[in-house]
């Protein structure tokens, strides 16, 4: 035990995560590539293992766990792990899982991001509302039974967009502008998700989805411990200004 705390507590632990973002990203381009050529051998020894890297990633760099944040991502892992198939039960029970995701990172969001007030939300979820408008009455009869699921999704990021692209116009600090970017990439890897039922024959589409989703999940990570940062920077202030007033 003496030895994993040290190991978590080295100052040398931000190469340590350098050095994870590199071996993310390479399997990342594995699974560009293994999606493109559909080798369901390579998507097995590549996908499941993204989310977990990020997970060992959050816990060298975070000096303060957040629960929340860690079964969101557990979700995330269980919807990728289920996404491998293309059966109907797999890809709902991934559906499923990701959208308890969502669930769990707008509570995360609710905690650590200020409401910047109801007219903020309408005017970011205003270009949200259009992409998922337009792509799900695209693709809406390809989707079949899946529509009112992945209905329900968009939903969902609609909300977490506008209310993460309203805190970034009306605050646009380093913390909220990693986390509209992030939403915007987690979007727009749904659009994509879409589109391909439509377009089948375009196999790039699916590779180009899981490059904005794993950048999204990326920045998704520095939001976080970026939020927990700034968080602690606070702590430690507010009590050397209450020392210094007992004083």
């Amino acid at each position: 035990m003496k030895t994993f705390n040290k190991f978590f507590e080295n100052p040398r632990r931000n190469e340590y995560v350098n050095g994870l973002i590199g071996v993310y990203f390479f399997i990342v381009i594995i699974e560009i590539f293994a999606e493109f050529f559909e080798s369901q051998f390579f998507v097995f020894i590549s996908k499941p293992f993204l989310i977990p890297i990020l997970f060992i990633m959050y816990l060298i760099k975070s000096r303060k766990y957040n629960l929340i944040y860690i079964l969101a991502i557990g979700f995330t892992w269980i919807s990728d792990v289920f996404f491998i198939s293309h059966k109907l039960v797999y890809l709902t029970l991934g559906s499923v899982s990701f959208l308890l995701f969502l669930l769990l990172f707008i509570y995360f969001i609710f905690k650590h991001v200020k409401f910047q007030g109801y007219f903020s939300l309408i005017i970011g979820c205003f270009p949200f509302f259009v992409g998922y408008y337009f792509f799900y009455n695209l693709a809406h009869e390809q989707l079949k039974v899946m529509f009112y699921l992945y209905l329900l999704i968009g939903f969902f990021i609609i909300f977490l967009g506008g209310y993460s692209l309203g805190s970034y116009i009306f605050n646009p600090s380093k913390s909220n502008t990693f986390l509209a970017l992030s939403v915007f990439l987690l979007a727009t890897a749904q659009f994509v998700f879409v589109l391909k039922y439509y377009f089948t024959e375009i196999k790039i589409l699916i590779s180009f989805q899981i490059l904005l989703y794993a950048i999204a999940q990326y920045i998704l990570f520095e939001f976080v411990t970026l939020e927990e940062k700034r968080k602690r920077y606070h702590e430690i202030r507010n009590k050397s200004l209450k020392i210094n007033d007992n004083q």
